[in-house]
């Protein structure tokens, strides 16, 4: 699995940290640490390969994205550019070339993209470091067996599924024998450990994430709405022979055809980005992962946190499920917007 080493450090790092952070006490008792036996298994057989995962994710999600936003950047180049030659540089043909360079750029990413697989590769690696991340936090809840959950994948139905050996190579590491023996039985330390270290840790990333989402669609909101505005303030001054002719009438021209090219690869982008829908659902998770924190903070026995724990397991694969099949139905690759 190719990965940046210093990028796996650090990730796994990151986490360790984390993990290791709920085997201090946190209130000055000593009955609500983490065993470091416990600690030291899952770090040992679940941490380098999350670590993997995760980053491996990041990186394809990065060149996917960027290769997206790149194609539908390209297109307003391209539109900005055969305008402006046409009006301004009529007698300037190599211009034609800068143009068809762009559209070269554009159909090599759109191949590029399908013919390694990027939003394959991607998508496999963080389903598969999502399921790595749960079974950190489940495994130490007594009496939970490779048969609840951890070995057992979250299948997607009429969708293909994370590469097989990738699967198999994750579901060996969930069976084995040291992680299935790991059992917390202080329930002070379960209840902390999942409670803050899982469900409202995810919780506080969905909160920091609608917000972002939020933010991006009211400013590709504003830049939208502020193209179209141009464009008609353009198309007005070009009516009324603002300026007069020449020079000016052109320019008006040319904006009236050009930033609504750029207007609608910005309002493609989003509706790509999924800003608006991203920040809903981000905030529904994290209403819903604070709840069932509360709970597991407020459980007196084992059996009220195995059924907590089931519920934040069920809610975040659901999650996962629904990310995954709604990327999943779009085209594999960028598309150029018309």
């Amino acid at each position: 699995m190719p990965s940046h080493p210093h990028s796996v450090e650090r990730s796994a790092n990151q986490m360790r940290e984390h993990l290791e952070s709920f085997t201090r006490t946190a209130s000055g008792k000593a009955d609500d640490t983490l065993s470091s036996t416990c600690f030291t298994t899952i770090t040992k057989h679940l941490l380098t390969m999350y670590a993997e995962l995760d980053t491996n994710a990041k990186r394809w999600q990065g060149q996917f994205l960027r290769a997206t936003i790149a194609v539908y950047l390209l297109a307003a180049v391209a539109v900005t550019i055969a305008i402006g030659r046409h009006l301004f540089l009529p007698e300037m043909r190599l211009i034609i070339l800068l143009e068809v360079l762009v559209m070269l750029v554009a159909l090599g990413l759109i191949q590029i993209v399908r013919r390694i697989r990027l939003r394959g590769k991607w998508l496999d690696a963080r389903h598969l470091a999502e399921h790595l991340r749960t079974a950190m936090f489940l495994t130490p809840i007594p009496q939970r067996k490779a048969g609840a959950g951890l070995a057992e994948f979250h299948e997607l139905p009429f969708y293909p599924s994370p590469l097989s050996e990738l699967q198999e190579s994750v579901r060996e590491a969930l069976t084995e024998p040291e992680l299935l023996a790991c059992s917390e039985t202080n329930l002070t330390a379960l209840r902390r450990f999942l409670g803050d270290g899982w469900m409202r840790y995810q919780a506080h990333y969905h909160q920091s994430n609608a917000e972002k989402k939020e933010h991006q669609k009211e400013r590709g909101h504003r830049l939208v709405v502020g193209l179209f505005s141009l464009t008609l303030f353009s198309t007005l001054a070009h009516f009324f022979h603002l300026g007069g002719d020449g020079w000016m009438e052109h320019l008006w021209i040319f904006l009236s055809i050009a930033l609504p090219a750029w207007a609608a690869a910005t309002h493609g982008l989003g509706d790509f980005l999924e800003w608006e829908r991203l920040a809903l659902r981000s905030d529904q998770m994290h209403s819903h992962l604070e709840a069932l924190a509360q709970r597991m903070d407020a459980a007196d026995d084992l059996e009220e946190v195995h059924e907590v724990a089931n519920l934040a397991q069920r809610l975040m694969a659901d999650e996962n499920h629904e990310w995954v099949v709604s990327i999943l139905a779009r085209p594999e690759g960028p598309v150029v917007p018309t």
